[in-house]
């Protein structure tokens, strides 16, 4: 899913483009950015780094009772694809329900029905500029709704199978959502886009990406693109919900790494590039 742009906001993603990803600017490195302010980070949420990098934040809320969300937040969107990947992030968004090491393609859908969730409602995902969000919405808080939730976003973080068959099925979807939504409006949206950001990146990687990728880019170019981009010190794995803040973060820590280590290279395909802005 492409998250669309409310009408009028295209100014404020302007100056928030223009502020927050300056030209030659770095990879967030590990850490919360608290470490570096002085302002004081709400007390309720517990935030910590895996020894890989990666960052969570976990929150107890007990309304509604007895239901947790979990997001799983990639600092990876659409400024981080070449001219030949415009598109792959949002392709990538829709492979994370395509099967993974230990989840066969299209299993995780039943997975989450047999526990309660609906696809779209409860399941779903993101594809924006600077970021790729996995969202589950868990109706229970018990021990197994939560290992298994905790399992599914390990195996998006690091254990995608990117089968190319599923990748062929997927591209039909991805091109329906294309077509979908390309209205007026989007098309008046994306002018205004273009005009405020002339010359920079942003203007140019718009999350939809581009057709001709999206239908012939081979499954190696996405695998390259997911080994370059889904990194342990680009995630963030959120959970607020109905439960035991400490049985959490237990859990957060003993899940089996799934992702790889801290690398600026992507897997075989040479150096990547870290500035977000920078135009190739």
């Amino acid at each position: 899913m492409i998250r669309l742009i409310r009408p009028g906001a295209a100014v404020a993603l302007s100056l928030a483009l223009a502020v927050a990803l300056p030209v030659g600017a770095q990879s967030p490195t590990p850490g919360w950015p608290q470490a570096h302010s002085d302002l004081t980070p709400d007390p309720a949420v517990r935030f910590g780094v895996l020894a890989n990098g990666m960052r969570y934040a976990i929150m107890r809320n007990t309304t509604p009772a007895g239901q947790t969300s979990l997001r799983l937040r990639i600092g990876s969107g659409s400024l981080e694809e070449s001219d030949s990947e415009q598109g792959l992030a949002h392709v990538l968004e829709h492979m994370a329900f395509r099967g993974s090491t230990h989840v066969p393609a299209d299993e995780m859908i039943r997975i989450l029905q047999r526990k309660g969730l609906a696809f779209g409602p409860d399941t779903n995902a993101e594809t924006e500029w600077t970021q790729t969000v996995f969202m589950l919405d868990l109706p229970h808080s018990d021990r197994d709704t939560l290992e298994t939730g905790l399992m599914l976003m390990r195996e998006t973080a690091g254990n995608l199978t990117l089968d190319p068959k599923a990748l062929t099925t997927e591209r039909g979807v991805v091109l329906s959502e294309e077509r979908l939504r390309d209205t007026p409006d989007y098309r008046a949206e994306k002018a205004q886009i273009e005009l405020f950001l002339d010359g920079q990146l942003a203007a140019q990687r718009f999350p939809i990406g581009k057709v001709e990728v999206i239908r012939t880019a081979p499954a190696e170019l996405l695998r390259t693109f997911y080994a370059a981009n889904y990194r342990p010190d680009r995630a963030t794995l959120i959970a607020v919900g109905d439960f035991d803040p400490d049985v959490m973060e237990a859990r957060i820590k003993a899940l089996r790494p799934a992702t790889r280590p801290c690398t600026a290279t992507g897997g075989g395909g040479g150096p990547r590039r870290r500035s977000r802005t920078s135009a190739r």
